[in-house]
Order: C-alpha cells, then sequence, then structure tokens
C-alpha cells in the first residue's frame, strides 16, 4: 500500500513519526486485502485476517463509524477495548486540567 492512501485514509497518520507510522494505538497496522458487500450486506473478512486474528465464524462484532472508517471490534473484547479508551481519555483530561489549572 502507498503511504499517500494511508494518510488519506488515516488522518492522524501525517503527524506521526517514520518510526511510529506503522503502528496505531501501540498496534502493528496489517493489511489483509480488500472485500465487497454482497447483495444481503454481508461482507467477507480475508483469509488471511481470519486467520491472524483468530475470527471464527458465528462470532459476533460491534461496529463504530468514525469519518470514513468503519472499526470492527469482537464483541467479546469490547470491554477490554472500552476499557483502554477510558484510560487514555482519563489521562488526556487529567493533562488538560493540570494546564487549565496552570494558566489560571
Amino acid at each position: 500500500m502507498k503511504s499517500w492512501r494511508v494518510k488519506r485514509w488515516i488522518p492522524a497518520y501525517a503527524g506521526m513519526t517514520e518510526k511510529n507510522r506503522s503502528t496505531m494505538f501501540g498496534k502493528e497496522i496489517n493489511f489483509y486485502g480488500t472485500g465487497t458487500i454482497g447483495e444481503k450486506g454481508q461482507i467477507v473478512i480475508p483469509a488471511k485476517a481470519r486467520e491472524k486474528l483468530g475470527i471464527k465464524a458465528g462470532e459476533g462484532f460491534v461496529f463504530f463509524g468514525h469519518g470514513p472508517l468503519i472499526h470492527i471490534i469482537k464483541a467479546s473484547q469490547i470491554n477490554n477495548v472500552l476499557e483502554k479508551m477510558a484510560q487514555k481519555f482519563e489521562s488526556k483530561i487529567k493533562v488538560i486540567k493540570e494546564k487549565i489549572k496552570k494558566a489560571r
């Protein structure tokens, strides 16, 4: 995948250093292939992705939209993901509150 495509898909990519461009949220970014949506709205997840991520038939998922992106998270992992997101927000809120306090 050419980097200009990634820059278009991931706005934060442009602000990343060369060292951390292959990761997002501390995880490696992998390109597994492309897919299409069938007439019934079904999406086929590439075999390589299913294998690497341990996705089995009948497994549930949660879908989030973020601009033009769709995030697909295993339902079994949603609590873990939300907990990590909350921790990141809490730390950012703490920093903002400290800056506001110093500015007064």
